[in-house]
């Protein structure tokens, strides 16, 4: 004869534990507000993970900071071998693309910054290079230097006499061609350096970087140490100005907790379902250990 209490024990024990398994993990995230019955808060709603969600973000976050993206490990990671390697192959292949780019540079720079930028770039280096020139023009004693060379011209040319025809007709010449330099510098080399930059602008890239290998891998190794120095030297002050912490922090309260559930359910699916299923497995192991204590007992 069947002995039904021996089968319906286990099996009821197997499924009152799937469903409480079940269910304790459903309201780890249901419902999403909370719920009211008469004026009155239904206890633990909404689930644990909504109600929480504040205090959770700030010790993920804390964690995260603290135990995971130290400085030690972004060093390590950011100066890693690999890491290097796929700048230098970054700048490799960019320098490569344009090396082959028929467009000219005012072109490209429109089409990544604007037309109107690159004219301002345009108008703000040649102005800079002016002032820059003409100041170290005037300062360098130019017409003293170039008084000294017509001099010396004019006395092998026209001997003694040459030389004191300049002493003198012209007492003053390094001075004045000194004066000449002060007063016109700044408009003539303001004009061949505005052709220079603009010529420069509408050159295609390919010509401008024409047998430039030996200065692009200069160039390359120049980013690359730029970078090391940076990491090495401002790793503190870059990760205080970004502040992990507060930025994982806003990340996680911003979330939806509809997000947060499929997010940790897409990680934890076969986890969780194991967990469910562990339940059913207690609770058949429950109900025959109870079944077989109430035979015992009666």
């Amino acid at each position: 004869m069947i002995n039904i209490p021996l089968i319906v024990s286990p099996l009821v024990g197997a499924l009152i534990g799937y469903i409480t398994n079940d269910f304790a993990i459903w309201m780890l995230f249901h419902p999403y507000e909370p719920v009211y019955l008469f004026g009155h808060k239904i206890p633990f709603t909404p689930g644990l993970i909504p109600r929480e969600k504040d205090r959770m973000a700030a010790s993920i976050s804390q964690m995260i900071s603290e135990k995971l993206m130290t400085e030690d490990v972004l060093r390590e990671n950011l100066l890693s071998d690999e890491v290097i390697s796929k700048i230098e192959r970054f700048i490799t292949e960019f320098a490569k693309n344009l090396q082959a780019e028929q467009k000219s540079l005012r072109e490209k720079g429109s089409e990544l910054f604007g037309e109107e930028n690159v004219t301002e770039f345009e108008n703000k280096t040649a102005s800079g290079l002016t002032d820059l020139v003409s100041e170290k023009i005037t300062e360098s004693d130019l017409g003293y230097k170039l008084a000294v060379l017509a001099k010396n011209h004019i006395k092998q040319k026209f001997g003694m006499i040459g030389e004191i025809g300049i002493d003198i007709f012209a007492p003053n010449l390094p001075k004045d061609i000194n004066t000449l330099i002060k007063e016109n510098a700044k408009p003539i080399a303001g004009d061949f350096i505005k052709k220079g930059v603009k010529d420069i602008l509408n050159a295609p890239i390919s010509i401008l970087l024409e047998n430039k290998e030996e200065q692009i891998e200069s160039l390359k190794n120049g980013i690359i140490r730029l970078y090391k120095n940076t990491i090495n030297e401002r790793l503190p002050q870059i990760i205080e100005g970004v502040n992990i912490q507060l930025m994982v922090e806003n990340k996680i309260k911003a979330m939806e907790v509809k997000e947060m559930e499929d997010l940790i359910f897409g990680i934890m699916d076969k986890e969780l379902k194991s967990i469910v299923r562990l339940g059913a497995g207690l609770g058949f192991l429950m109900g025959f250990l109870t079944y077989g204590l109430n035979q015992l007992m009666g």
